[in-house]
């Protein structure tokens, strides 16, 4: 069956749950580069006194890893597929009339709407808005019940992360449009803030979980769907960092299928 995950007690549970294990947190210092070091690793930290010496090291940065392997020379992957970013921007929508009931549901796309659209319930307390809500003080708490949350799979063409697009860039209109057709309450209603959502998407929408040498792994390119499976992959890498194998399936997801 399917469900819904709450996607922030998620991240803050496995923090927690992380810090108790040992690990160490760096909030807010990206690694500038990796760098091979008599043996050992050394990462250089922005805005950090001193770089992190470790015996094993894994990329798992996101839409940033091509950037981060292209500035590092000693990141030396046998194949580097392209892991294309892609800036997705799902809405908050208040029903023109209250909605009886909890709709999560995904629309599959057609030959009028090429792209499939999810859809799930959101509180719509002021402290509950998205961040570029707009304009988020306008509204007091309490004063719209529910909004509902309407994302587009996929994204709006390429994108830097290093210099994401700010503002509006998804047709929010249309999204409404065709989400009326499925749900007559939204007809008439509006749109009260949006997200800004990254996608890292390898040329087969597979993830890339593999052991390079040397101490080195990597896991990325989760491709808009890699986050439900965070806890397992988490473990895969972590047997393949510690032990050198891993129970877990991951032979597909090797970097050796994109040198075919």
């Amino acid at each position: 069956g399917a469900g819904l995950l709450d996607a922030d007690t998620a991240l803050s549970t496995i923090r927690t749950l992380a810090g108790d294990a040992g690990a160490v947190f760096h909030w807010d210092s990206s690694v500038e580069r990796v760098r091979r070091d008599d043996g050992a690793w050394e990462l250089d930290i922005l805005r950090a006194d001193a770089p992190i010496h470790a015996h094993r090291v894994v990329v798992a940065a996101g839409p940033w890893t091509t950037g981060l392997i292209e500035r590092s020379p000693d990141l030396s992957l046998p194949v580097l597929p392209p892991i294309t970013v892609l800036q997705c921007e799902p809405i908050y929508v208040e029903p023109a009339r209250p909605v009886d009931a909890d709709p999560l549901f995904f629309i599959h796309p057609d030959a009028d709407y090429a792209d499939g659209l999810y859809v799930q319930p959101q509180p719509a307390t002021r402290d509950g808005y998205p961040r570029d809500a707009y304009p988020r003080d306008a509204y007091p708490r309490d004063a719209y019940p529910r909004l509902l949350k309407v994302g587009r799979h996929g994204g709006t063409g390429h994108l830097d992360p290093t210099n994401p697009v700010r503002g509006p860039i998804e047709d929010h209109g249309r999204m409404v449009d065709r989400l009326a057709q499925f749900v007559p309450a939204v007809e008439g209603g509006r749109v009260r803030g949006f997200d800004t959502c990254y996608y890292s998407v390898t040329p087969d929408d597979g993830f890339i979980v593999d052991s390079v040498g040397g101490g080195l792994f990597i896991a990325a390119g989760f491709s808009g769907h890699g986050f439900k499976f965070a806890p397992v992959i988490g473990r895969a890498a972590a047997e393949l960092l510690l032990d050198g194998e891993t129970a877990y399936e991951v032979g597909g997801m090797t970097l050796a299928r994109f040198a075919l």
